[in-house]
């Protein structure tokens, strides 16, 4: 998972917008993502989460 932290630093436009202003980074080697907001100069993560779970859970910690 630090490989995919490091990357949402490095050029956290890269990820895709999963809604307005939230984006979502794959971990490659588990089926997690993580959940960030870009605020310039800063990448806040709002959640790391399995994503077998419901699709909304990372909403409940904004």
């Amino acid at each position: 998972m630090d490989v995919t932290i490091r990357r949402t630093m490095e050029n956290p436009l890269q990820f895709p917008e999963i809604e307005p202003g939230i984006r979502r980074a794959l971990v490659r080697i588990f089926p997690y993502g993580v959940f960030f907001v870009l605020e310039e100069p800063l990448v806040l993560v709002i959640a790391v989460l399995h994503l077998h779970r419901h699709p909304d859970a990372w909403k409940d910690r904004l």
